[in-house]
């Protein structure tokens, strides 16, 4: 569940701790739990658990380069997820279209994953 501030998106605040953050202005980044991982956690200080990074790095592979995350950025930022594709990449559609169709058909979505299956981490692993 998430609690008021625990998701951040697009701000005017000018103030970052790091140029990634600039995203935020333009609506191209997002913050989950950004008080829990801010700038600089990692699991060696208090940053996500290893199997939490399991489980977003296998979101990751999912979303085939279209998606960065601080985890992966230096500063680390874990709570940190953005575009890396601009506007009119191909991919970016494809990944929007493919993320809408698990509306209309469930099971395909989120929990319906074992992103510690084998060949699953093998996936990843290309993305980390």
């Amino acid at each position: 569940m998430l609690l008021p501030g625990d998701l951040q998106g697009h701000t005017t605040e000018r103030g970052i701790g790091s140029a990634f953050e600039s995203n935020h202005l333009s609506g191209t980044a997002i913050a989950i739990r950004p008080m829990h991982y801010p700038l600089g956690a990692d699991v060696k200080n208090t940053g996500m658990s290893e199997a939490e990074q399991i489980v977003v790095t296998d979101i990751l592979a999912d979303c085939e380069g279209v998606i960065a995350w601080g985890g992966h950025l230096q500063p680390v930022k874990q709570s940190h997820f953005q575009l890396a594709v601009g506007p009119g990449d191909p991919r970016l559609k494809k990944l929007a279209d493919r993320i809408q169709g698990w509306n209309s058909a469930p099971g395909r979505g989120a929990g319906t994953i074992d992103a510690f299956a084998p060949a699953r981490r093998r996936r990843a692993a290309r993305f980390t």
